[in-house]
């Protein structure tokens, strides 16, 4: 695992590497990816653009994360949402049109997490 732009990842990335995969050779102490310490990637290597614990959307190239399924580990207010949003790198999605949630619908889900959408508050990365 390495960070990088404050995101942490466990595949290749090409991000910031004008589209081809990398990962890093050399991290510091915490973890973070030292400019100029890449290597390509096999073609044969897993590529994930989205961090650690978010999934891609694959319609409009975005990252999602679905919040806790323990209604008492959610957030309880939009306030909340948004905080957490910025502590993960992110920022809240609203979804706008009925389409975009009706997308996630069809989502294969982790064990565990609920499947009325309705009950997550959900958080994107751009």
């Amino acid at each position: 695992m390495s960070r990088y732009q404050n995101r942490t990842y466990d595949t290749c990335i090409d991000i910031g590497n004008e589209g081809v995969p990398w990962c890093p050779t050399l991290l510091d102490g915490q973890g973070n990816y030292i400019e100029g310490f890449r290597e390509p990637c096999l073609p044969t290597c897993d590529v994930n653009n989205c961090p650690i614990g978010f999934y891609l959307n694959v319609l409009d190239h975005t990252c999602y994360h679905f919040s806790s399924n323990i209604i008492n580990k959610t957030e309880k207010s939009y306030a909340d949402a948004q905080e957490k949003c910025r502590f993960l790198g992110a920022t809240l999605w609203e979804p706008r049109v009925r389409e975009a949630q009706s997308m996630l619908q069809g989502v294969e889900l982790n064990p565990g997490h609920f499947h009325d959408l309705s009950a997550y508050t959900m958080i994107g990365i751009q």
